[in-house]
């Protein structure tokens, strides 16, 4: 009986994963709430005079929050996935132009991330998944960039310095054959 009523939840929790998550973390559990109940009524209307009813049913409390945790952890995972993916497609062209190398200077590359940041928060609904998953994945990309351009700089830098050094030999070479 206890898991026949389980089973119910399960079936229940089952579709949800299916056709619903993500979801707000409210609605989940909202949801947990009302398919819980449904449950622990089934379980009173068959257990309903019997001796160590009580017992049971906090056992059967006690699985259906494990069943929920269950839930809630893929609703966790499934909408930080799906979060990911819309912005790894927002961001799509902003890796194309870094990786072509067609941003002359970081504040450009900038203003197109605060472009990708705002189509994201427009388009995607604002929860825990999707505010971690874009902090998370903001850092990592421009912890990327700024490694490319500070590599950049650094050639430039490197290039500047042997051209110079090229020109004081020539000068030097100059020098010494007026002498």
């Amino acid at each position: 009986s206890m898991s026949v009523c389980a089973g119910v939840y399960e079936r229940m929790a089952g579709s949800v994963r299916v056709e619903s998550l993500p979801m707000p973390p409210y609605d989940l559990t909202q949801w947990h709430t009302e398919a819980a109940s449904e449950a622990l009524r089934m379980f009173e209307a068959e257990t309903k005079g019997r001796e160590g009813a009580a017992k049971y049913r906090s056992l059967l409390e006690e699985r259906l929050r494990g069943l929920f945790r269950g839930i809630d952890a893929d609703n966790h995972q499934i909408g930080c996935l799906k979060a990911k993916e819309a912005l790894e497609e927002l961001y799509r062209d902003v890796d194309v132009r870094l990786a072509a190398g067609e941003y002359e200077e970081f504040g450009a590359y900038e203003r197109d991330r605060a472009r990708v940041r705002a189509r994201f928060l427009e388009e995607v609904p604002r929860n825990m998944h999707s505010m971690l998953v874009l902090h998370e994945f903001m850092e990592e990309r421009l912890s990327g960039a700024a490694t490319r351009f500070l590599t950049k700089t650094s050639e430039e830098a490197d290039d500047s310095r042997t051209r110079l050094e090229s020109e004081v030999e020539k000068m030097r070479f100059g020098v010494m054959q007026q002498h």
